[in-house]
């Protein structure tokens, strides 16, 4: 990797970081926030809904600012304005006041993963790809891993600390494109692909990536709350779960090289709803470290799907509309994910939390049905013939 797409690598991953770090701020202290705006857990848990919905809605321009603009300049304007929604987090005096405040932290990360994911996926190379977005994958799992220990703090006082290093890392980010050091904007990117899915089954990739993505958003809103009620050392236990995130991150990554993504990516796929149904048979018999195993294991698990997904989308769609591709996928994920956790979170209140990985194994057995007919279509596809790629750029 030469030293432009290194600079590219770590700018990237400092805003990857910064973006995990807002969305896992109010999940971790659910319910101290909501004990101090003076509402329920449910009620709370809407704010979570907003931030993914205004996150999802704020992918589908960031992706095509970025084709236009530069990735850059879209990703120095995602930092500005996550600092801006942080500290107005961290002030706000009352429930609607923080509602509007999350939605707009919620929009400025939003504005991240298109522009992020194109960089890396432009400058990175073809074989470099699948490495580098496992790095990018843990910087973002290391921003979720600290979370836990900074709001053990105060959670106003983890916004305000968001804010901060948000404005730090713009400041750097415009000293770097100054000296060309980032590219400022981009010429675009020959229009080749390494292999073509039918729309249909491109389709049902992305359906794969949004129940995914549903699945990480209602158990990352249901297992920090899992693990206080049952009287574990809640921010230790939270720190390590989701930092074996990152490092599931780093191996999928690995993983992402050679010709065999798409079989791997969907073998460990439809081991997540065999993840969530032990889960909540060890909730329901109160077996302690089977239950810290279960998460421990879909947390390395989901998160190691990502760079893996995010190579297989790079792989199938072209380089010119590679931004557009990953707003189209945030853009549905999340939007889908914003009903996760209020969906979750009133099941466990109203019927226990085994009941609410139940209703994680559901959503995790479609997932596998739907990743099995991906990869019958991908493997159509690779008996066709993949398109010869061209030299990295």
């Amino acid at each position: 990797m030469d030293r432009p797409a290194r600079f590219a690598l770590g700018f990237a991953s400092t805003g990857h970081g910064l973006c995990h770090a807002s969305k896992l701020v109010l999940n971790v202290s659910l319910a101290v926030a909501a004990a101090d705006l003076g509402v329920g857990l449910v009620r709370m848990s809407l704010a979570l809904t907003a931030f993914n919905l205004a996150m999802g809605v704020c992918s589908l321009p960031a992706g095509l600012l970025a084709d236009r603009l530069g990735t850059s300049r879209v990703l120095l304007a995602f930092l500005w304005m996550l600092a801006g929604g942080a500290l107005l987090c961290a002030t706000a005096s009352g429930f609607a006041a923080f509602v509007a405040a999350h939605t707009l932290l919620g929009a400025a990360a939003g504005l991240y993963h298109p522009p992020g994911m194109a960089l890396i996926s432009h400058t990175a190379g073809r074989e470099g790809m699948g490495p580098a977005l496992g790095l990018h994958g843990v910087a973002g799992s290391l921003g979720i891993a600290l979370m836990p220990l900074l709001v053990a703090f105060g959670w106003r006082r983890a916004y305000l600390v968001l804010a901060l290093v948000s404005v730090v890392a713009a400041i750097a980010g415009h000293v770097l494109v100054r000296r060309a050091l980032l590219p400022g904007v981009e010429p675009p990117p020959p229009a080749t692909a390494d292999r073509l899915l039918a729309r249909r089954d491109l389709l049902l990739f992305l359906a794969v990536m949004s129940l995914n993505g549903f699945m990480l958003d209602g158990f990352n809103a249901i297992f920090p709350e899992v693990l206080r009620t049952r009287g574990e050392p809640s921010t230790s236990l939270d720190t390590l779960i989701l930092a074996l995130g990152g490092v599931g991150q780093y191996l999928g990554g690995l993983l992402a090289r050679g010709g065999r993504q798409g079989p791997r990516y969907v073998a460990l796929a439809a081991l997540q709803p065999l993840l969530f149904l032990g889960t909540a048979l060890a909730l329901r018999g109160g077996l302690s470290p089977a239950i810290v195993l279960g998460f421990s294991s879909f947390a390395f698990l989901n998160y190691g799907l990502q760079p893996m997904e995010n190579r297989l989308l790079a792989a199938y769609t072209t380089t010119a509309r590679r931004s557009a591709a990953y707003a189209v996928k945030f853009l549905i994920a999340l939007v889908v994910g914003a009903f996760a956790p209020p969906l979750v979170v009133a099941t466990a209140e109203r019927w226990g939390a085994p009941a609410s990985f139940g209703v994680l194994c559901v959503f995790g057995t479609l997932c596998a049905a739907c990743a099995w007919g991906f990869g019958r279509a991908a493997h159509r596809v690779a008996l066709a013939g993949a398109v010869p790629p061209p030299a990295p750029s």
